[in-house]
């Protein structure tokens, strides 16, 4: 038994009882999941294909983990193990924080979460002790439909002890008709520092959705990097309570869509203690019919005196087809707290262009460097070389470059 059978019950009987979220929610008012519903989405058949979990990686990194279809097909040398592997040793974390923080039981977010809790067949656990310095930890979850449309769920539990620093990254792709239903929970403890790489380069005939929380204690560092590569439909969330007094984090992201993609960026920081930090950039590139959403929910509780918060959403629009909702959302339940924020809707710069194309650059030339360069600010801050490299490969190549 992963985890007790009632709790599976109760989130099977919540997401029987919720449904799929609606336009008449808020939090989903632009993002239809009427292709998940009616989707004939079934769950994987018992034996996964191990030969397709390391059909896309990052090259240099070793999987720790390898996941298809959300059964754990290989394991590294490393600190991560799957739920059945960790189980007999690691019970008290995961009594402690599994199913804790993704509370499925929140009536407006809570659905994706249920249905995620009630099937989820193995889990990544990664507990990082106190003080430690670990090689970056990379997550490889990989979905693949076979007789008929598919839906599995991956699911991750992370704890970094006390004043440990640890890079991890997240990574999923996925072929065929498959719907990949994730979530990740992160707990951080007192000063620790954790750098958290989310990478969604699924195909285009996939859909995705993931919900990550965080939760932060006294002085520890979280930054988040969260990249949208791929799927026909993506819905992202982040939620991160900053619960320790001078607790910070560092939300970044960005989402490269074309054709008829939809993708739909849902953060939520929360400030529950004195002298917290949060700082957000999310960055989207849009061509052809695509659409975008970014949401970012910034609650300033009180008791968060000296908080302080800055948030940017700059969206390249590529076509005249293409379309961003941006919705920057700030409540603010104390005065002595700064809080900024900025959303901006534009296309190259015109001047830009032809400086370029004066220099010797054809005009896809100089429209591939200068989106090349307004992402770059995000790839280039991640600070792991091995992924930093692959993210650039990959851009080169969306953007309508030669392989790398």
């Amino acid at each position: 038994m992963i985890i007790p059978a009632a709790l599976r019950a109760e989130a099977e009987a919540t997401f029987a009882r919720m449904g799929l979220p609606g336009r008449d929610n808020e939090a989903w008012k632009y993002t239809p999941t009427t292709a998940l519903s009616q989707g004939g989405f079934q769950p994987p058949p018992a034996e996964p294909r191990p030969a397709t979990a390391s059909r896309v990686s990052v090259k240099g990194l070793v999987a720790d983990l390898a996941f298809v279809n959300g059964v754990c097909v290989a394991r590294a040398c490393g600190p991560a193990r799957s739920l059945l592997e960790a189980l007999p040793v690691q019970l008290g974390l995961i009594d402690a924080h599994l199913a804790r923080l993704a509370d499925f039981r929140d009536p407006k977010l809570g659905a994706l979460l249920a249905l995620n809790t009630a099937h989820f067949p193995d889990a990544a656990i990664l507990d990082v002790p106190a003080q430690a310095t670990p090689e970056p930890v990379y997550l490889h979850f990989h979905g693949c439909a076979t007789e008929e449309p598919t839906v599995y769920a991956p699911r991750a539990l992370i704890h970094v002890g006390e004043g440990a620093v640890v890079e991890i990254i997240e990574h999923h792709t996925g072929s065929g008709p498959c719907w990949n239903n994730a979530v990740t929970e992160v707990i951080v403890e007192a000063g620790a520092k954790v750098t958290f790489v989310r990478i969604q380069e699924q195909d285009g005939d996939t859909f995705h959705t993931g919900a990550t929380y965080v939760r932060l204690a006294r002085g520890a560092r979280f930054a988040s990097f969260d990249f949208t590569c791929g799927a026909k439909l993506t819905r992202s969330e982040i939620h991160v309570a900053l619960e320790g007094e001078g607790s910070e984090a560092n939300l970044s992201g960005v989402y490269v869509l074309g054709g008829q993609a939809h993708a739909d960026h849902y953060t939520v920081i929360e400030h529950k203690a004195p002298h917290t930090t949060s700082t957000e950039l999310y960055k989207g590139v849009l061509d052809g019919r695509s659409r975008g959403v970014f949401t970012g929910c910034i609650r300033m509780n009180a008791g968060c005196s000296g908080a302080t918060t800055r948030q940017k959403n700059p969206n390249l629009l590529l076509s005249n087809e293409a379309h961003i909702e941006s919705r920057p959302q700030l409540e603010i339940k104390h005065n002595d707290v700064k809080a900024y924020h900025g959303a901006t809707v534009g296309r190259l710069d015109e001047d830009a262009l032809f400086y370029l194309r004066s220099r010797g650059l054809d005009e896809d030339g100089a429209r591939r460097l200068l989106t090349t360069a307004f992402v770059g600010e995000v790839i280039d801050a991640i600070g792991i070389e091995a992924v930093e490299g692959h993210l650039r490969t990959w851009l080169h190549g969306a953007l309508g470059g030669s392989a790398a």
